[in-house]
């Protein structure tokens, strides 16, 4: 029994030594991969002694082991430089003796802009006989722009350029060319009984009025009842006539013939009476053929 109780202390005291011998062995390999071992010693492991039931040793908790921090600390690494390549080709380096080429540098004479063409009013009349493709045909081959027109007189409003305007004057077809000037205020005349002439606008006689003066003269023989010279309406529009009937042809007892002549020359913007289609330029004669009753 004694000898029994003796080995079994024996073999727990191999144990601990065996136990010791693993901390051990478990705590340099712990300290080992630092490298440097700290200054102070390691505080003694010590194992509390197991009762006598339990054959298990306890072992105390490692201390934390703290390395003293080096004096010397590691110098921080240098940034890594990419090695030259021998093989490639070095930049050219600028001459600053050789002034760069201008990129696209502008035109120091600059383009002139054509100066638009000036262009003028004017009233365009053909010879009798040019017919109305024909009219056309002449503006748009001379240039002028048509721009109103008065058929029945082969009248054309027109905007055209002193070049187009004397390409017209230059053209068989055409009558006259005159600027078109501005109608004055008394376009439309003061004439008592212009209201009824109903006619006139008709032929684009308001068209005209006001806007051209023609430049000739004009006699027109009324062959009728004679005209009556003291009428106010035609005071100085007559001329020298002839009677057939043996009368004075400046006489009417009928009154008919002076009303045609107050349609052809009657005073215009006179204030009385009617407009004559002739406003300016045209004189009557009076021829009588015919007798009272007409």
């Amino acid at each position: 029994m004694f000898g029994s109780s003796a080995a079994s202390r024996q073999l727990l005291r191999v144990r601990r030594v065996l136990i010791g011998l693993q901390v051990a062995l478990l705590l340099f390999s712990m300290v080992a991969p630092v490298g440097t071992i700290a200054a102070e010693p390691s505080p003694t492991l010590t194992a509390s002694p197991a009762p006598a039931t339990d054959p298990t040793p306890s072992v105390a908790p490692s201390p934390s082991l703290d390395p003293a921090p080096s004096s010397d600390p590691a110098p921080s690494v240098a940034p890594s430089v990419p090695p030259l390549d021998p093989t490639a080709t070095p930049a050219p380096t600028p001459d600053p003796t050789v002034a760069p080429a201008p990129s696209l540098a502008p035109d120091p004479t600059p383009t002139p802009t054509p100066s638009p063409v000036a262009v003028a009013p004017y009233i365009v009349t053909f010879v009798n006989g040019t017919s109305a493709a024909d009219q056309s045909a002449a503006l748009a081959a001379a240039g002028a722009v048509d721009v109103d027109s008065i058929a029945v007189l082969r009248m054309h409003a027109v905007q055209a350029s002193d070049t187009a305007a004397t390409a017209l004057r230059a053209d068989a077809s055409v009558a006259s060319v005159e600027l078109d000037r501005s109608r004055a205020a008394e376009a439309t005349p003061d004439d008592t009984s212009y209201a009824d002439q109903w006619s006139l606008p008709k032929i684009g006689w308001d068209q005209v009025y006001g806007s051209i003066s023609p430049s000739g003269t004009t006699i027109v023989a009324i062959l009728d009842t004679g005209v009556d010279g003291s009428h106010s309406d035609l005071a100085g529009k007559l001329v020298g006539g002839i009677s057939l009937l043996g009368t004075d042809p400046t006489t009417d007892s009928n009154g008919h013939g002076t009303a045609m002549a107050g349609i052809v020359a009657a005073g215009t913007n006179n204030g009385t009476g009617i407009a004559g289609v002739g406003y300016a330029g045209v004189k009557v004669m009076p021829v009588t053929v015919l007798n009272s009753a007409g």
